[in-house]
């Protein structure tokens, strides 16, 4: 979601509507829907019933909550059933947000020492093109930021 809103705004100039969760799935806990805030790897009712229901195969992870994230956003509170039949069919699926990058690499088998220098060099490339992107007027462009522990001359604190 947050890269889909960044690509728009670096399109059209305009910052998209935040993401709102509506009535329809921020509610209190049911055991027949999964409603936004009900969904917790430490639930001791829905956790079996979503081993039970994929056959032994769901786990919690990154995707469960990204999809779940969507279907919330889109309005709908998915029944278990609905929710693993989902999971299933999506299991193979790559997450390509930072968050969640090395879960994506490890499922690859490309989750190695050399991961964080070639995740920071892709960061920068990024950063940089993202300078050249022409703003609104009275836009201002991002500043670099500070390495941690480094004052606001960029001189360490520590």
């Amino acid at each position: 979601m947050v890269v889909a809103r960044v690509r728009s705004y670096l399109e059209t100039a305009h910052v998209p509507r935040p993401t709102v969760l509506g009535r329809a799935v921020a509610r209190p806990c049911a055991a027949d829907r999964i409603y936004f805030g009900c969904y917790r790897k430490t639930d001791r009712g829905l956790m079996p019933r979503l081993s039970e229901l994929s056959g032994g195969s769901f786990r919690d992870g990154a995707l469960a909550r990204v999809l779940l994230m969507e279907l919330w956003s889109e309005g709908v509170a998915p029944s278990p059933s609905e929710f693993v039949q989902l999971w299933c069919r999506e299991r193979g699926r790559d997450l390509l947000s930072q968050e969640y990058a090395y879960l994506t690499d490890r499922r690859r088998g490309a989750a190695s020492a050399e991961r964080k220098p070639e995740r920071a060099r892709r960061a920068r490339w990024v950063l940089e093109r993202l300078q050249r992107v022409e703003r609104p007027h009275g836009a201002e462009r991002l500043a670099p930021r500070a390495p941690k522990g480094a004052g606001p001359t960029g001189a360490s604190t520590r």
